[in-house]
C-alpha cells in the first residue's frame, strides 16, 4: 500500500515478465478453474495506495489465523465480484497451474505434458509438497533425469561448473593420467578440471593437453579444461594459483598421483543439495599400492568445528578458501591441506 509493486510468496518462480499487468490499479489470479477456490495471495500486483487493496486489507480487522484460507483466497474473490472495477482478475493458468492436490503435483515434477505456454509463473505449492514428500529426492542430478517441463526450466539456474578440481603438478607425469581419467569418469558431469603445472621438469602441463586430445569426445576436456604454467612455487601456491582462475562453487584438490571414486561428484552433489548450509565434505581414502592402509571419516566436534584426525581430500566451498586468504605459503611442499 505504501510504495506498490510486486509481492511474490517465497515458493513462486516467475517465468516471464509481468510488464503488462503494471498498467493495472491491482491484479491477482485465480486459484482453480474460474476461481472456484478464489484468488490466491502469493502472487499480487499492486499500484501504491490501491483502493481494493485497502478494502481487502481493512476487512481484516477480524483476522481469525484458524481460518487463514478465507482471508488469503476465498475473501479476495468476494471482493473482487462486488468491486469489479476496482481489479484484474487473471486466469486459473497465469500464476496457479497445476494446482496443489496429488494431480497437480504430478503434472509439475513427473509429468511432461502440460508446457506453461499461459503461465507467468507457476506456484510449486511449499506446504503440499512437504506434506506428500514429493521433494525428497530433490538434487541437482534428480533435476537433470527428471523429465518435467517445469524442472527443465530450471536446470539453466544450475551452477556451471558446480565443482571446480584444482589439480597441481610437479614431476608426476607416471601418475598423472590415472587422476586424470578419474576425473572424466564421474558419474555426475558439472565440473571443470584445472591443472597447475608448477615448474614441472617433465612438463606435466604439456602431457594433460596431449590427453585432451585424446579424450576429444569428452566434452568437458574440450570446454572445461585450463592448464596453467608458473615458475616453482610449491604445492600451496599452485593450489591458489588453481583456485584463482575457478569458476566453481565447489572447490576439490586433486594430487596429481591420487584418483577419485567413480561417484565422488554425485554423492556430494546429493549431500549439499539436502544440506544448503553445507561448507566442507570429506570421504575415505585408500592407499593401494604399496600397502593396503585405510582412512575412515572421523567425526567432527561440532562444538569446535575441529576434525579430529587428518583429513584426506575435501570438498570445499570456495568462500572458505576467501575466508582463510588460501593456502598458506609458509607450508610450501607438505602439510598445507591439513593447515588449510
Amino acid at each position: 500500500m505504501k510504495y506498490g509493486g510486486i509481492y511474490l510468496d517465497l515458493d513462486v518462480w516467475v517465468l516471464r515478465p509481468f510488464s503488462a499487468l503494471l498498467t493495472h490499479d491491482f491484479v491477482m489470479g485465480q486459484e482453480g478453474v474460474d476461481g472456484n477456490w478464489g484468488l490466491c495471495n502469493a502472487v499480487i500486483v499492486a499500484a501504491k495506495d490501491s483502493e481494493f487493496l485497502r478494502i481487502w486489507y481493512d476487512a481484516h480487522r477480524t483476522f481469525n489465523d484458524t481460518i487463514y484460507n478465507y482471508y488469503g483466497v476465498q475473501l479476495p474473490g468476494i471482493l473482487a465480484k462486488q468491486h469489479p472495477s476496482l481489479i484484474k482478475v487473471m486466469g486459473h493458468t497465469t500464476f496457479f497451474w497445476p494446482l496443489w492436490y496429488a494431480r497437480g503435483l504430478d503434472a509439475m515434477f513427473s509429468d511432461h505434458t502440460y508446457d506453461y505456454a499461459s503461465n507467468l509463473a507457476v506456484h510449486p505449492w511449499n506446504s503440499a509438497v512437504r506434506r506428500n514428500k514429493r521433494l525428497d529426492d530433490f538434487s541437482q542430478s534428480w533435476l537433470l533425469q527428471c523429465r518435467s517441463p517445469l524442472l527443465a526450466m530450471m536446470r539453466i539456474h544450475l551452477p556451471q561448473p558446480l565443482f571446480s578440481i584444482i589439480m597441481p603438478c610437479q614431476s608426476r607425469r607416471q601418475h598423472i593420467r590415472e587422476a586424470v581419467e578419474s576425473v572424466i569418469r564421474q558419474s555426475w558431469p558439472n565440473w571443470e578440471l584445472i591443472v597447475v603445472d608448477d615448474g614441472s621438469l617433465d612438463n606435466c602441463g604439456r602431457y594433460v593437453e596431449e590427453l585432451a586430445i585424446e579424450y576429444r569426445d569428452i566434452p568437458q576436456m574440450q570446454n572445461a579444461l585450463t592448464v596453467i604454467r608458473q615458475q616453482n612455487r610449491g604445492l600451496a601456491q599452485a593450489r591458489n594459483a588453481g583456485i584463482r582462475k575457478a569458476r566453481g562453487m565447489w572447490i576439490s584438490a586433486l594430487d596429481a598421483d591420487d584418483i577419485f571414486g567413480h561417484e565422488y561428484f554425485l554423492k556430494a552433489e546429493q549431500a549439499m543439495s539436502k544440506n544448503p548450509a553445507l561448507e566442507m565434505i570429506f570421504s575415505d581414502q585408500h592407499h593401494s599400492k604399496e600397502t593396503r592402509w585405510h582412512w575412515n571419516v572421523s567425526d567432527v566436534d561440532n562444538q569446535s568445528s575441529l576434525i579430529t584426525t587428518r583429513s584426506p581430500l575435501t570438498i570445499d566451498r570456495r568462500s572458505l578458501w576467501e575466508r582463510v586468504r588460501g593456502y598458506s605459503g609458509a607450508l610450501p611442499y607438505g602439510d598445507e591441506d591439513w593447515d588449510f
